[in-house]
């Protein structure tokens, strides 16, 4: 529990009991997200007690099978807290109860994604552009999710901190965050940013759960009507933050291996039984920008490049 104030890894209250008699007090006047414990006598009384999320501290591995006919939980006590932790929020996010981690219906915003799992396809160049289109009309943010941007410094200013800041005092709730992330964000063409992690390595131990919920509250709490998220490989489970989107931008790729690639990530989410995400997914034909080939563009140069145009005509296609 220690490890967890400290860290500060999920969006819960944390309160530490004891003594057994305190907690069932406590559980006798308020309902609990999540209970936590290695007591016997408390996991027999599961159904009884006001908690939505039991999870039971074993002493040995139980079986998928078998966990799921327990009225709790279980996790294996004897590994490291940072994997009792992660296993938690999955378990959590899964059964839709982590209060942060909500579905793409629920925002008052829209959140797009530009995501694949093939590099060289022009999607940070898209990202930017649809990001400036719809700024024209909407208050739009925009958050590039990849470990290496390629964006130079002149085109995404740091002048106040970057997503490694913000995520770290995020991970902390430190207090005033909501002003803190508004001093960070910067503005470009006709959107605002928030500046791209300066060194991977600052956000490595960042679980995919984490980004899932960051999102939700920049979503929560401050007032863009739209969240374009450019997906990159910073995010090491992306299906957690597919979730929250209402569209998921994909381009298409010419060569055989991209191809395979492709394939192999729809094969992939079937599998894990996440197939029903894909049905977010609008596969894009990026054009081909021979002004791409000369380095990043202006803000203004993008606006009326062929990727300028390309993502004015999806915007138009899909109503915004």
């Amino acid at each position: 529990m220690n490890y967890m104030k400290a860290r500060a890894v999920i969006p819960y209250e944390i309160m530490v009991f004891t003594q057994k008699e305190a907690l069932l007090k406590f559980l006798a006047e308020k309902d609990a997200e999540i209970l936590m414990t290695n007591d016997e006598e408390l996991a027999a009384k599961a159904k009884e007690l006001n908690i939505h999320k039991f999870l039971k501290l074993s002493e040995e591995q139980i079986s998928d099978s078998i966990g799921e006919s327990l009225e709790y939980h279980p996790i294996f006590k004897y590994q490291s807290t940072e994997n009792i932790i992660r296993e938690m929020l999955t378990y959590c996010t899964e059964g839709s109860i982590c209060p942060m981690a909500q579905t793409a219906n629920s925002f008052k915003g829209h959140v797009l994604g530009v995501y694949s799992p093939v590099g060289r396809c022009h999607k940070t160049m898209f990202s930017l552009a649809l990001a400036n289109v719809l700024g024209k009309k909407y208050r739009v943010l925009y958050l590039n999710l990849e470990e290496y941007t390629g964006l130079s410094e002149d085109l995404l200013i740091r002048q106040n901190g970057s997503l490694s800041e913000i995520m770290y005092m995020y991970r902390r709730n430190v207090a005033g965050l909501k002003l803190r992330v508004q001093n960070v964000i910067g503005h470009l063409g006709k959107f605002h940013y928030i500046p791209p992690v300066e060194c991977p390595e600052d956000v490595v131990d960042i679980l995919p759960e984490e980004w899932s919920t960051f999102c939700s509250y920049l979503m929560e709490n401050l007032d863009y009507e739209f969240l374009v998220i450019d997906m990159g490989n910073l995010v090491k489970k992306p299906w957690y933050l597919l979730e929250l989107m209402d569209v998921i931008f994909l381009p298409k790729v010419e060569d055989e291996l991209g191809k395979n690639k492709l394939r192999e990530f729809y094969q992939d989410m079937n599998n894990m039984g996440r197939g029903i995400l894909l049905e977010n997914v609008v596969t894009i034909d990026i054009p081909k920008d021979e002004e791409l080939k000369e380095g990043i563009l202006s803000m203004e140069q993008m606006e009326w490049s062929v990727v300028g145009s390309y993502a004015r005509k999806v915007v138009h296609e899909r109503g915004f």
